[in-house]
């Protein structure tokens, strides 16, 4: 219930963050520029870099999350294997909401 208590209360852009580093994982590294135009792209919003930090970390404490460093200062994110079954769950989530506005 943890995350879940997350993603009702402070995690905004939580689902956003988790669904941009899925996506872009399957094409290899998931760097912040990149998920940050996903973001853009895909919901037509925008996420700060303040926002971007704080969500990553939190995600990182729930155990979805990883970083990677790359260099001194900077780090690439990965999804754990449990946030990749949360990731999933989301897609899949996703598409049985499109299949049933379809309806």
């Amino acid at each position: 219930m943890e995350i879940v208590n997350y993603i009702q209360g402070n995690g905004r852009h939580s689902i956003n963050l988790v669904l941009a580093i899925y996506s872009l994982s399957q094409k290899g590294e998931v760097k912040v520029k990149d998920v940050k135009q996903w973001i853009r792209r895909e919901f037509r919003t925008s996420i700060s870099d303040i926002a971007y930090k704080n969500r990553r970390d939190e995600l990182v404490k729930l155990g979805l999350l990883e970083l990677k460093p790359l260099g001194r200062l900077k780090s690439t994110v990965a999804l754990t294997p449990k946030g990749v079954k949360f990731a999933e769950l989301l897609v899949d989530f996703c598409k049985n909401l499109e299949a049933l506005e379809q309806n």
